[in-house]
């Protein structure tokens, strides 16, 4: 079982993590976009781009959440499958 030395250490690491991240989120909303990265798309092309990163994340959500969540699933009574309008309902 870790020690209290590994629990601070992650929680050091997940205080940095997570401030630095709302730091570039505030630096973002404050100063715009910061161009690191132009694809040269046209607006369509944006579009498509972004349907395709949409999807690309759903799929992938879809896969962790069946495949690698199981071991959770079984464990605790947290999710249960449903074949109603909703699959997933949290208990």
């Amino acid at each position: 079982m870790p020690g209290p030395t590994s629990a601070r250490l992650l929680i050091a690491l997940a205080v940095t993590v997570c401030g630095g991240s709302l730091a570039l989120f505030a630096a973002f909303l404050f100063l715009g976009p910061f161009g690191l990265l132009d694809l040269g798309f046209s607006p369509g092309g944006t579009l498509i781009w972004n349907a395709a990163l949409i999807v690309a994340f759903c799929v992938w959500h879809s896969v962790m959440v069946r495949c690698f969540g199981s071991g959770i699933r079984s464990r605790h009574n947290f999710f249960t499958i449903r074949s109603t309008a909703s699959w997933f309902t949290v208990w």
